[in-house]
């Protein structure tokens, strides 16, 4: 592993090259200057794995020889540690959002060190990998763009943006910062709302594109406020203000919608036209330890899920009574019509029947009890006759069956008996 030194003290050089050598990291490079070092760094044809900062030293510092390395493309993503005597908050955020992956107070030990050294290592191993490939994923890319995406749950980096760390610098920041004992802050989660979805919609480099825009408006109303954001992975984000930017990430509310940027690539088509966070609802918390740093992100990001999922569930009940409330009013509507139809369509029937029987055989007799004796006839024939149309109508339609109409055609009936009773009657 090939390391880079940087302290205007020879003496912790020495101590720091001989605990390094002893740890078993043999290609260790030592300087005094920051300047020096970027001579070195940028005369050197194989790149350094590794950077060893201080702070505080003569003419420029070391806070911003790690924004001048990060400034080189091939050292965008190398491993940088701060080792420094400053624990103070605001040196802590400055090497941080230059770009550190980690920070280290002195005096510092050979265990801590090595152990510090051994993440750096594992990050510059996966450096040299994708470095030594990286003709291969050039030759392949239009491939590894629709058919490698990372899993939904990973972490991923997605690069740099002021205020936005990788997570385990993430929780490094948390740990240094928690180390003052009056240092306060507040920890949230924010969750994108259908991430399942467009992690299955989008191809990787448009979801990660999804992803960075909905870090730009987290951090956007609260940079002034000294926020510090990482992407936990399934669509999750988790951030951390001190106690007195608590009232500005209050006065967001509990979501944020925004509009995506139109795409020129060939996938602009299938990016969604907004998208919404849900925020979790904040956590005031002391950091002293690992294990606090780690209860408190946990604690937020449950937070922020049963949130989610309460929406969700509140969404999908809407919805359903909705649906279920128009399918009843419509089959009550559709159902009350067919009755209407049959009672129209029974009632024609019922009228031509009467003016078929009484054309035929209403003026034949001349007696009056023939009369009402044919009369009478035509009322039970009516009656079979109708009663079973009625039932077959009714019993195609699946309603009820409507009261016998024997009544309604016998009343009258009853009625031209007594009048022919009173005719009768004058006439003799």
């Amino acid at each position: 592993m090939k390391i880079l030194a940087v302290d205007d003290d020879e003496i912790v050089l020495r101590l720091l090259s001989g605990m390094l050598t002893r740890a078993g990291y043999s290609g260790v490079r030592t300087c005094t200057s920051p300047q020096t070092a970027l001579d070195i760094v940028r005369r050197e044809a194989t790149p350094f794995d590794c950077f060893l900062l201080d702070i505080q030293m003569p003419g420029m510092n070391g806070i911003e020889l790690c924004q001048e390395i990060r400034r080189m493309p091939a050292y965008r993503s190398t491993p940088i540690l701060m080792l420094t005597a400053l624990s103070e908050k605001a040196y802590v955020d400055s090497a941080f959002s230059a770009g550190a992956t980690d920070y280290m107070t002195k005096p510092f030990d050979a265990t801590t060190v090595a152990m510090r050294l051994g993440l750096a290592s594992q990050l510059a191993a996966e450096r040299k990998t994708i470095s030594d490939n990286a003709e291969i994923i050039d030759s392949f890319i239009d491939v590894l763009e629709q058919t490698t995406r990372h899993d939904l749950g990973e972490a991923i980096d997605l690069g740099k943006m002021d205020g936005l760390l990788s997570y385990p610098a993430f929780e490094n920041y948390l740990y240094q910062s928690g180390r003052s004992v009056m240092f306060l802050a507040t920890v949230f989660a924010v969750k994108v709302r259908k991430a399942e979805m467009w992690h299955q919609k989008l191809p990787p480099l448009e979801f990660k594109d999804l992803l960075r825009q909905s870090a730009s408006e987290i951090i956007s109303p609260l940079e002034d406020h000294g926020i510090f954001l990482t992407y936990r992975g399934s669509g999750e984000f988790v951030g951390v203000v001190p106690r007195n930017g608590t009232r500005a990430l209050k006065l967001i509310g509990e979501s944020i919608s925004f509009g995506i940027r139109e795409s020129e690539g060939r996938f602009g088509a299938v990016l969604p036209r907004s998208v919404t966070l849900t925020i979790g609802d904040p956590i005031p918390t002391r950091l002293p330890t690992r294990g606090g740093i780690l209860k408190s992100i946990w604690s937020s990001l449950d937070n922020v899920r049963e949130k989610t999922e309460a929406e969700k569930n509140l969404f999908a009940g809407v919805e359903g009574t909705d649906a279920a409330r128009h399918s009843h009013t419509d089959l009550s509507q559709e159902k009350e019509a067919q009755e209407q139809h049959l009672r129209d369509e029974f009632q024609r029937l019922l009228e031509h029947e009467l003016r078929t029987e009484v054309g035929e055989h209403g003026r034949r007799p001349t007696r009056m009890q023939r009369a009402e004796s044919s009369l009478f006839g035509f009322q039970k024939h009516h009656q079979r006759l109708f009663r079973g149309r009625e039932k077959a109508l009714f019993s195609r339609a699946g309603t009820p069956e409507r009261e016998p109409l024997a009544q309604a055609t016998t009343a009258p009936g009853n009625d031209l008996s007594a009048d022919t009773k009173k005719n009768r009657h004058n006439g003799e």
